[in-house]
């Protein structure tokens, strides 16, 4: 079962089943959306597949897990606002999950949804959103 740690822990002793298992699901997912939106596959350039075991090897997290901070009310201070720029950095914006607290995976997509707000903005476009 793929959603569940041990699995994962015990494939990444097989890099190359691990690896495999990765590939696999990749092209699975992008055979999905290259049917929902016909020329996805072309505008591939990077890939990777994240799994618990990405997690740990990273973060350190217990267990794969997605979560980042446990917050408290200093680290709440102290974190609240994470910049998207970059001194020095033209037409670079950060996104992710990491900078909104508490870091989950849900958070990630609110924050690319905010960096979209942001070039739209600076482009003078509106911002719009679909259902899928």
């Amino acid at each position: 079962m793929v959603d569940d740690f041990n699995y994962w822990e015990k494939l990444h002793l097989d890099q190359a089943a691990y690896n495999a298992e990765k590939e696999r699901i990749l092209a699975c997912i992008s055979a999905e959306l290259e049917k929902k939106y016909p020329g996805f596959l072309a505008g591939i350039e990077v890939n990777d597949v994240v799994t618990p075991m990405t997690y740990v090897r990273y973060t350190g997290n217990y267990k794969g897990t997605y979560m980042t901070w446990i917050m408290t009310p200093e680290l709440l201070k102290r974190f609240r606002v994470v910049k998207k720029t970059l001194p020095g950095l033209d037409n670079f914006l950060l996104s992710g999950m990491w900078l909104m607290p508490p870091g989950v995976v849900p958070s990630g997509v609110k924050c690319s949804r905010d960096v979209l707000q942001l070039i739209c903005s600076k482009d003078r476009q509106k911002f719009r959103t679909t259902e899928f």
